[in-house]
């Protein structure tokens, strides 16, 4: 969390520290692992007895996503969902109808990413910063 205060410090975008951006991160900072959805976090803030509008939470997640702290992912369902950013260059995802499954690909698939992304960058002229892969799943049916 040190150094997400850190890039809130340095970004200048209207980011101190406040109580709500603070409820937020430290909200998605302990479930890590998990991806939720702005409503949900809201939801879960005001169980847990914060005292945070829905607004905030919005503009909060924006302002975090928009400074990496965060990720902001597009699931296909029209809702995004965020989930606190790791230091990884890339975030796997499997997407099941009713649940998110982070996965951690190999050796060899991280290899052919990384040349993508290298193609990208001279092709293009930029510096490929961060990739969200999203792979829509169903169970396999019985041939």
């Amino acid at each position: 969390m040190r150094n997400a205060r850190r890039r809130l410090r340095g970004s200048g975008k209207g980011s101190r520290n406040s109580i709500p951006r603070q409820q937020v991160l430290e909200f998605l900072e302990k479930n890590k692992t998990e991806h939720f959805s702005a409503a949900k976090i809201f939801e879960a803030l005001i169980v847990g007895g914060k005292q945070i509008g829905i607004a905030s939470v919005y503009r909060n997640l924006e302002l975090l996503s928009s400074l990496g702290v965060i990720r902001k992912v597009n699931l296909g369902s029209g809702e995004a969902v965020y989930q606190y950013a790791d230091e990884k260059r890339c975030h796997w995802h499997l997407v099941w109808p009713d649940k998110v499954d982070d996965i951690e690909p190999d050796n060899e698939l991280v290899e052919m990413l990384d040349a993508v992304r290298d193609s990208l960058s001279k092709k293009y002229g930029v510096d490929v910063k961060d990739t969200v892969l999203n792979f829509f799943v169903d169970l396999k049916e019985d041939d």
